[in-house]
């Protein structure tokens, strides 16, 4: 039976109550669905089904999860060394899927944001703006500069890893320089990279001819029914472009089954699936058909709040003037606002 992530959350938190393992329920009532269609739990893939526009989790799904981590043989004291990296690596891109490197990025974040606040113990911010001169030093409770565990704990206490809450059975040992953590956690962890890999992977193979690709989200889109991989030549064999039909039509006066996701976005470069029919929100027409994130770009456009990524002539600007489904003449009422009018 399918049920609601609300739900699916209590039901977790019933089974899980006396498991050893910082488990957070919590991680199923706020879940998004944006990688494959699947939230983790531990080392345990939940496949989300999207019915009537909402997500919902199967209830079997959640209970096998739930029962696997209550029976999981855990020792709190059976600790073993986690391996953090010590510096920073070569690169800054940090990969979603290794938990050693995000709790690092936790902790230069947060003793980032402690030593601009209150400064730090080392002396001044350096012309550069760096609040540390002692860049990737360590204080003896393993820390970066101006950092101590509660400010750590309060920072990044209530962030998840697979969902379960690190924080609360990482420790550090002042003898051996290392950070701690249970022999059975760190196992799960592990699995868990493994299993959120193949998900990954998955996610960037286009579901009509196989194909993979680098960007997780360049050939993603939502539909009605989840997400969907579409490549481009896929996308353009099997989306229609749009015709103009829909010229001087208003927004609300659309039915239902006339459906954005059967056309491709008029924004983008290469061929990619419509997600929203556009509209000014002043008088309600429509203007054209846009993906998931031309729509938001758009948005923050509008606000003045990033620039556009579209070359000429994709980008907003042309869009704006010249609407596929309506044309406007804009005027500009105020240096930040525009008013427009059909013609």
């Amino acid at each position: 039976m399918l049920i609601s992530p609300q739900t699916a959350q209590g039901l977790l938190a019933d089974l899980t109550q006396a498991c050893g393992l910082p488990v957070d329920p919590e991680e199923l009532g706020h879940c998004r669905f944006t990688v494959g269609d699947h939230v983790f739990i531990g080392d345990f893939p939940l496949r989300g089904y999207k019915h009537k526009g909402r997500w919902r989790l199967d209830d079997r799904e959640v209970q096998k999860a739930g029962r696997a981590l209550a029976q999981l043989p855990f020792d709190p004291h059976d600790l073993v060394d986690t391996k953090l990296p010590v510096r920073r690596p070569d690169s800054d891109g940090y990969g979603d899927t290794d938990w050693r490197r995000m709790l690092l990025r936790w902790m230069r974040h947060a003793a980032f944001q402690e030593t601009w606040d209150n400064g730090c113990p080392c002396g001044p911010r350096t012309e550069e703006g760096r609040s540390c001169r002692r860049r990737e030093g360590l204080q003896t409770n393993g820390l970066r500069c101006g950092l101590t565990i509660d400010q750590f704990n309060q920072h990044y206490g209530q962030e998840t890893i697979a969902g379960t809450r690190p924080l609360d059975v990482l420790s550090w040992d002042q003898d051996r320089k290392k950070w701690l953590a249970p022999r059975a956690y760190v196992a799960l962890l592990d699995r868990w990279a493994t299993a959120w890999g193949k998900v990954d992977d998955k996610a960037r193979q286009c579901s009509g001819c196989g194909k993979t690709t680098d960007d997780r989200w360049g050939w993603r889109s939502p539909t009605h029914n989840g997400w969907i991989t579409l490549c481009p030549r896929c996308t353009s064999t099997s989306h229609e472009k749009y015709a103009g039909h829909l010229h001087g039509t208003k927004y609300d006066s659309l039915s239902r089954l006339v459906r954005a996701d059967g056309y491709l976005c008029q924004l983008c470069s290469e061929p990619r699936r419509a997600s929203y029919w556009d509209h000014c929100h002043d008088h309600g027409y429509v203007r054209g058909l846009l993906c998931a994130s031309c729509n938001r770009l758009e948005a923050d456009y509008f606000r003045r709040l990033r620039m556009c990524v579209h070359p000429p002539p994709h980008c907003f600007e042309d869009y704006w003037r010249f609407p596929p489904a309506l044309r406007f003449q804009w005027i500009a009422s105020s240096p930040n606002s525009f008013r427009h009018k059909v013609w």
